[in-house]
């Protein structure tokens, strides 16, 4: 019998983040990159999920649009990690969905899960929009509310989050779990200000800065619209990552050694938090 937590993070540079600051944790033994190096149950999951494909619907120039594990994790006590990504913090549905499905694996004893948890990673992000007006969706409490009301669709007697790292219980549904990355307010922010931090390659920075300002100065001249400070974040960090990475993503930047500092990473708070979290 094995215990599985389904880990729902927003984007594929989220995803890096969050299997380095996994393994950071010293909780894992390996990354799973084999569907036939899984355990049976995690095997017939993921082939549900690619029979759930509507093969009549398939379009050649789309990608699958199937909720697949984009990174398994195996931790030292046996039980694994799923993590995937779901193209955005709006973008729940097919997270929710596999809550649902889920149930099965609760109730049916020979399935070989001896516990679920459901974990969503998510940004707080900013209080205000880039225009000024006010973020529907955007700092800590809002993010918490937002987040426990869909998942009320589902579940109608959950109790809903009030913290930024918090779990709730679930006779049907297992344990649902929610952790918000935030600034060092704690009441907004994005992942984007901790990796800021955690920047390995110091010498760097000052021509990626110099590269923002050059940016700024290009949209100002054609009339562009100003960039939010996560999107300016962005532009840091994959600049940075070019150096070691030509043409790569941000996600491809922090999946590898060279964008963070791991020394660093290991001795910030978040390190211990996630791991008393997630374990």
């Amino acid at each position: 019998m094995i215990g599985l937590t389904f880990v729902y993070c927003e984007g594929s540079h989220d995803l890096a983040f969050l299997s380095k600051l996994i393994k950071t944790t010293g909780l894992t033994v390996d990354e799973v990159s084999k569907v036939k190096d899984l355990p049976v149950p995690i095997q017939k999951l993921v082939s549900s999920a690619l029979n759930d494909v509507a093969s009549p619907k398939l379009r050649i120039d789309k990608p699958l649009n199937v909720f697949f594990p984009n990174n398994v994790l195996e931790l030292a006590n046996g039980d694994y990690l799923c993590i995937f990504t779901m193209g955005g913090k709006e973008n729940l549905q097919a997270a929710l969905d596999n809550v649902e499905k889920s149930k099965l694996l609760i109730k049916t004893k020979l399935s070989g899960i001896s516990n679920v948890k459901h974990a969503f990673v998510l940004d707080a992000d900013y209080k205000l929009l880039n225009d000024g007006s006010e973020n529907p969706n955007g700092g800590i409490s809002k993010t918490l509310k937002v987040l426990s009301d869909r998942i009320k669709e589902k579940i109608p007697d959950f109790e809903g989050f009030n913290e930024h790292a918090q779990w709730k219980n679930s006779d049907d549904y297992g344990q649902i779990g929610a952790y918000i990355f935030t600034g060092e307010c704690k009441e907004e922010g994005t992942l984007e200000d901790l990796i800021d931090n955690l920047i390995k390659p110091k010498d760097l920075e000052l021509p990626a800065n110099n590269y923002i300002d050059n940016v700024k100065a290009f949209d100002q001249k054609n009339d562009n619209s100003e960039k939010d400070k996560t999107k300016i974040q962005k532009i840091k960090l994959t600049s940075i990552t070019q150096a070691f990475h030509p043409g790569a993503s941000l996600a491809v930047g922090l999946s590898n050694d060279h964008l963070l500092d791991l020394d660093l990473l290991h001795q910030h708070n978040v390190c211990e938090e996630f791991k008393q979290f997630i374990s």
